[in-house]
């Protein structure tokens, strides 16, 4: 975890084992969340911009997210349920969201 601006909140709730979380926040006003429940998740989240929010959840084995926000007042979700899923999000204009969502229901 690593905050150089003023303001910023992060969070990172760990089960399993061999999962890994990392946040960079470099702006102000920035949220990220992470959840990692399972084996060998890898989790992401850069912002860079200010009112940046991201949150991501893995349940299950090897997922891999990255969440990259150069853009103010951006939200991201994603949301990994399963083995071996992949997704990256990268906001760098104003305003943006995303959502996503991989994986079987109910896993």
């Amino acid at each position: 975890l690593t905050q150089d601006g003023a303001d910023n909140r992060a969070s990172l709730g760990q089960s399993g084992s061999e999962n890994r979380g990392e946040v960079r926040q470099s702006a102000r006003y920035g949220t990220a969340s992470l959840t990692q429940a399972g084996t060998g998740n890898n989790a992401t989240v850069e912002q860079t911009a200010r009112r940046a929010t991201a949150s991501v959840a893995q349940s299950g084995s090897e997922n891999t997210a990255r969440v990259e926000q150069s853009g103010r007042s951006t939200q991201a979700e994603v949301t990994q349920n399963g083995d071996e899923n992949r997704a990256v999000v990268t906001q760098s204009a104003l305003a943006n969201r995303a959502s996503v969502y991989q994986g079987v229901l109910g896993y």
